[in-house]
């Protein structure tokens, strides 16, 4: 039987482009150069040029950028 709403918590990434987040999070900081927000026990900072944030009506989020300068995964002590 296949469930009718998703139950783990995903990241993805498309094309070092495009990055969605579906499950709980906090956007830290926003700017058109830089986004930080905490995913569960993460904190994830985005840097690239002409940053989007984009907040979905279900419980997610996405994040585009025209050109990625780096991204950083840290566990959050």
């Amino acid at each position: 039987m296949k469930k009718l709403f998703q139950m783990a918590a995903i990241f993805e990434m498309t094309n070092f482009q495009l990055f969605k987040w579906h499950g709980n999070y906090r956007i830290i900081a926003a700017s058109e150069a830089s986004c930080s927000c905490m995913i569960e026990d993460y904190v994830v900072h985005i840097m690239g040029e002409r940053i989007t944030v984009t907040v979905l009506a279900t419980n997610g989020f996405t994040v585009s950028c025209e050109k990625l300068h780096a991204l950083q995964i840290e566990k959050n002590a």
